[in-house]
């Protein structure tokens, strides 16, 4: 009894395309081959354009600052804060700007970087030599003031980074330039600058708070009067509330109305006061870790990291303009001579036996 055999279309059908993927790869691999000194060159001339631009472009030079910010302790404003909240007043706080991520953004805000523009820096750590403008130090040539203010502050958040780590709290600031002296110059005005906008910024809460709870003050004490002195004529209009109940738990009402306004009295005193403190206040409230110094080397290049990505660039590159090339025959010709894959194969031994001959024959 004979078994008829049947053949699937769809699986004939992966076959045969499997079958010419493999054919394509194979011939893409030979003709990759046959273009091997092209592709070794092309690999070799990105490596050293890389090397010889890496020892001749200009270092960097890196100053680093770290900072932990302080926590405000300031119980009594905070609790002036909910009471304005309460009457619909927003007053400014300072929790969220206190943060650590908060100066890690604020570094390299315009408000920052844009007070640092009229900068003028000098690459002696003496002082002694000539100061030059910051722009001329970044290398930014613009006639318009404000195209100049944007192009500068364009160039410091290139060279300026900051990190801030949530765990530890500590705000980390880099500046890179050219020159030593002016990156570490830069670094100690831009701590300057963040002190100031600190500073600013908490006397300019503390005013606010100072002025709501001065108003405040006011009409809480003008309560308070009130209710004392109702409590006094109602005193001296019952002399003898021990025998009624009623006028008991008047006299009850009206005490405690006094007491809970003299609660909120003193706790506008003391918000009060404390604002008055902290609109004159003028210490610091960032705590240097790291202050910031000369760096002693040039930052390092990493030439390690960068030919090697100049080579996989290079080799990516190379092996397209192959391809680009075959497609081109392609199209003109309608198809690309087939290679003698034994002379190939030889010819392919024989270099890789002395692969500096890729760099000398010519490319086939």
């Amino acid at each position: 009894m004979s078994r008829r055999m049947e053949t699937n279309p769809d699986v004939a059908s992966q076959s045969i395309v499997a079958a010419d993927d493999d054919a394509i790869l194979g011939t893409v691999a030979w003709r990759l081959l046959a273009r091997r000194s092209f592709i070794a060159r092309t690999v070799a001339v990105a490596i050293l354009g890389t090397l010889i631009g890496s020892l001749i472009l200009p270092r960097w030079y890196s100053t680093t600052l770290s900072f932990t910010p302080q926590q405000s302790r300031r119980a009594p404003t905070g609790n002036l804060s909910g009471l304005a909240a309460q009457f619909g007043v927003a007053l400014p706080t300072s929790e969220a700007s206190q943060s650590p991520g908060f100066y890690a953004q604020l570094v390299v805000t315009q408000a920052i970087l844009g007070s640092l523009t009229k900068l003028n820096l000098s690459a002696d750590s003496a002082g002694a030599s000539r100061a030059r403008p910051l722009a001329e130090l970044l290398d930014v040539e613009e006639s318009d003031p404000r195209r100049e203010r944007e192009e500068v502050v364009k160039e410091l958040r290139k060279r300026i980074s900051a990190s801030a780590e949530v765990r530890t709290g500590v705000v980390s600031i880099n500046v890179k330039m050219h020159d030593p002296v002016s990156s570490w110059r830069l670094t100690t005005v831009l701590l300057n600058a963040l002190t100031g906008y600190n500073l600013e910024t908490r006397q300019g809460q503390a005013r606010a708070e100072r002025k709501f709870a001065e108003r405040r003050l006011q009409e809480t004490e003008s309560e308070l009067k009130s209710a004392e002195e109702a409590l006094r004529v109602f005193s001296l209009s019952n002399r003898e509330m021990q025998r009624s109940a009623t006028l008991a738990l008047e006299e009850q009402r009206l005490q405690r109305e006094i007491s809970s306004k003299s609660q909120v009295y003193q706790t506008i005193v003391q918000a009060y006061e404390q604002a008055r403190l902290e609109e004159v206040r003028d210490t610091p409230v960032l705590s240097i870790i790291d202050q910031p110094r000369i760096a002693g080397r040039p930052d390092s290049l990493r030439l390690g990291v960068r030919l090697a990505i100049a080579g996989v660039l290079g080799l990516g590159l190379a092996i397209g303009l192959t391809l680009f090339r075959d497609l081109v025959l392609r199209l003109r010709k309608g198809a690309i001579p087939d290679t003698d894959r034994e002379a190939l194969s030889r010819r392919v031994a024989h270099d890789l036996a002395r692969p500096w001959r890729l760099l000398l024959t010519a490319s086939r």
